[in-house]
């Protein structure tokens, strides 16, 4: 037999034999892959905390101008031009109340009074716990914030006092929590004034917008 036909023949009777897939890496649970999540949250946090003073007060003046370049685009006068004549939106005054009641009331609780009482700070004594709850409530408040631009944005007389600081708060909440995961807490004031005129204005219509904290409320916006 030629050495050609006895190479093609070995080819042939390993090509018979089915090949073994590599086993890849098994999915992690969910549990599993919430708290490799609530660790990663935890170790960033504690690395920015190592980067403090400089990289703050730069961030600081960069959002401060941000925010400024986001209020100007946002002004009353392109916020009217977009409203509509007439209601878009079923309960959109109903389900705008449940928006900005809980935004405000979870910034408050979870934000604004960790700030305010330094828990944010490095040292401070629960400052990990305060910045993963904060950051997470950020999150959610972006979403309700989300949910109130399209229901205001329904509604004719609402719309045109109200459209412009709504979207002036989302643009501050877009990237507020990978700023209080870095330490970054520079638009939490201007941002506190906005959610705080946003329900002043909205109960000067009458709505009658509380403060709350159940976050089951939160799929109702």
């Amino acid at each position: 037999m030629r050495f050609e036909q006895v190479l093609a023949e070995q080819g042939a009777d390993h090509a018979s034999f089915p090949r073994r897939r590599r086993a890849g890496p098994p999915e992690p649970r969910p549990g599993r892959r919430l708290q490799q999540l609530e660790l990663r949250v935890v170790v960033v946090v504690r690395g920015a905390a190592d980067s403090s003073t400089s990289s703050s007060a730069a961030s600081s003046t960069s959002s401060s101008g941000s925010s400024t370049a986001a209020s100007s685009a946002a002004s009353p006068t392109n916020a009217a031009a977009s409203c509509p004549s007439s209601n878009t939106r079923s309960f959109a005054k109903t389900r705008f109340v449940t928006d900005i009641g809980l935004t405000v009331g979870t910034f408050h609780r979870w934000i604004w009074k960790p700030y305010k009482a330094g828990t944010f700070h490095k040292g401070s004594h629960g400052r990990i716990r305060a910045v993963v709850k904060g950051a997470a409530v950020a999150g959610l408040d972006l979403h309700l914030m989300n949910n109130a631009k399209k229901n205001i944005e329904a509604n004719p007389t609402l719309c045109k006092d109200l459209a412009a600081p709504i979207q002036s708060a989302v643009t501050s909440l877009t990237n507020l929590e990978g700023k209080i995961t870095s330490g970054d807490y520079g638009s939490l004031t201007t941002l506190e004034s906005t959610l705080s005129g946003i329900l002043s204005t909205g109960n000067k219509h009458g709505l009658g917008i509380t403060e709350s904290t159940d976050e089951s409320k939160a799929s109702q916006g």
